[in-house]
């Protein structure tokens, strides 16, 4: 039999505010984020819920320490920033050169799992990633 999976999606309060956050509000944010990940994993675990799968939305360094280490975390869904930004200056570009720029930049979202964070990391921090971080995935 096939055993039931709950997805809970957690998504850091910043994307819910019509205001930017600033470094303060941002990086407290980001905590209470990596703190409901870790209770929420480690109540898993108390409770032998190895089939219940926590989703989470943002990807940074402590979020890719909880996906590593944890098991619960089973992924992340994380915003193509570099490729957005690209976009937006492709299209300035053109605006600037005269042309009519696409009436929309949308990227598609990773999906970062534990079997792909190396890779993923690379390609969305465009850094190699971090060694500790490679020695919790060893494990």
């Amino acid at each position: 039999a096939l055993a039931a999976t709950l997805f809970f999606l957690l998504i850091p309060r910043r994307y819910f505010r019509g205001r930017r956050l600033d470094t303060a509000e941002r990086e407290q944010s980001d905590t209470a984020l990596r703190r409901t990940l870790t209770e929420s994993a480690a109540a898993l675990r108390e409770l032998s819920r190895p089939d219940v799968a926590v989703v989470a939305a943002g990807l940074d360094y402590g979020v890719a320490k909880l996906l590593a280490a944890e098991k619960n975390i089973t992924a992340v869904s994380c915003p193509r920033s570099y490729e957005t930004g690209r976009a937006a200056a492709l299209a300035c570009a053109c605006s600037l050169l005269g042309k009519q720029p696409l009436p929309h930049i949308v990227t598609v979202p990773a999906v970062v799992t534990a079997k792909n964070l190396e890779k993923s990391w690379l390609e969305l921090v465009k850094r190699r990633l971090p060694r500790e971080i490679s020695e919790l995935l060893a494990r």
